[in-house]
């Protein structure tokens, strides 16, 4: 499995990968720098919690990497089937399903880690601006920043789990472009919710919305040996 990792790493340039990253991190701190000066010019006081914040911002991170998610879904896996360079990896003694599940869990493993990285940058960026700006009180105590953490990793793994929708879409017709047009539905209706109060559906349908995605996957995992390349 290591083996197969690293082979696929060689094969595929991650570097676009890290620098859109890099610039979504960017744009998200810029957005709320100016906002930031914007409101503090004006002299608007923000009737807001910091767990509103947190909220949003979370969804938006969630939003942009499950969109970031579909690419690189298209460049692992489609892009490979389209390309027809997959049935070089097939020639390997190696079964269709491992191959695509190394695939899977990395695009598991990158995403969710990118999820994860990008929201503590952010909600470091918005506390660093708060600090500048005063807009409202923040206080952080050991069980709050655990709470936090905890709805970091859960959220970035439901996250992570709904971009697997768009796979299902793409494998139809090997398009890059279903790929990416329903992996941008699934974000809307991802943040459609969020600052909702209900716990249900803050929570519940992130969740259900991960399980259908778990589900997708598992319909491609299970008919790549029957699938044959475009």
């Amino acid at each position: 499995m290591l083996q197969l990792i690293r082979l696929e790493l060689r094969k595929t340039a991650m570097g676009w990968y890290v620098n859109t990253a890099l610039l979504v991190n960017l744009v998200i701190a810029l957005f709320m720098g100016v906002g930031g000066y914007v409101i503090h010019s004006k002299g608007l006081i923000l009737s807001i919690s910091f767990e509103e914040v947190f909220s949003a911002i979370g969804a938006a991170v969630r939003a942009l990497f499950t969109i970031i998610a579909s690419v690189l879904i298209s460049k692992l896996v489609l892009e490979e089937y389209k390309n027809r360079t997959i049935t070089i990896m097939f020639a390997y003694p190696i079964c269709r399903r491992t191959l695509l599940a190394v695939k899977l869990f990395m695009i598991c493993g990158i995403t969710f880690v990118a999820i994860v990285l990008s929201t503590i940058v952010a909600i470091t960026a918005f506390c660093g601006i708060n600090a500048y700006f005063d807009f409202i009180p923040i206080s952080f105590t050991a069980s709050n920043l655990m709470v936090l953490g905890f709805s970091v990793i859960t959220f970035a793994l439901t996250a992570t789990g709904t971009s697997f929708i768009a796979l299902l879409f793409g494998m139809r017709k090997h398009s890059v472009a279903d790929t990416m047009s329903s992996s941008i539905l699934v974000a809307a209706s991802m943040n459609t919710f969020f600052m909702e109060k209900s716990v249900i559906t803050q929570v519940g349908i992130p969740m259900f919305l991960a399980v259908i995605g778990i589900g997708c996957a598992a319909v491609v995992f299970r008919n790549v040996e029957t699938v044959d390349v475009a």
